[in-house]
């Protein structure tokens, strides 16, 4: 759902090959994740943080909220993410452990969890400010709002 709207594609087969190459990169990063990863919990913590960061607000505005425009839905995913990677990146920078090492301490899990927070607050903000702006827009200019 992601692909197509960053990378149009003309044809089902440059779609199809989009989204194999994205798979095999995923595959290879959860891989890596996984292996440097010392306990499930550590684990736990990087699906937990990114699905609510990343995945649980677009589903909420888009099940409860059915007036979200598109541009919203992505405008809440980007901030609350990179409020989130910011976060993460500023607590945990600085310090001198090796990637693998850094990933199993509380440090990190601790920044995560935060972030994630943080993350997730900024994209409730940014939904209200973006719902309301759309819908001033829409009134000043005599329009419909407009639901993609």
């Amino acid at each position: 759902n992601i692909i197509e709207p960053v990378f149009p594609s003309k044809s089902d087969g440059g779609m199809l090959l989009r989204t194999r190459i994205f798979t095999i990169v995923l595959l290879i990063v959860s891989t890596a994740l996984a292996f440097l990863s010392e306990s499930i919990y550590s684990l736990m913590i990087n699906c937990w943080t990114s699905q609510l960061v990343v995945v649980f607000l677009p589903v909420i505005l888009a099940l409860y909220a059915p007036g979200t425009s598109r541009t919203c839905v992505w405008t809440v995913m980007i901030v609350s993410t990179a409020v989130w990677l910011f976060y993460t990146f500023v607590n945990v920078c600085g310090t001198n452990m090796p990637f693998a090492e850094l990933l199993n301490s509380s440090l990190y899990e601790y920044a995560q969890t935060c972030g994630a927070v943080y993350g997730f607050v900024s994209g409730i903000v940014c939904y209200i400010f973006i719902s309301l702006g759309e819908k001033l827009t829409a009134r000043i200019s005599g329009d419909k709002v407009e639901n993609e």
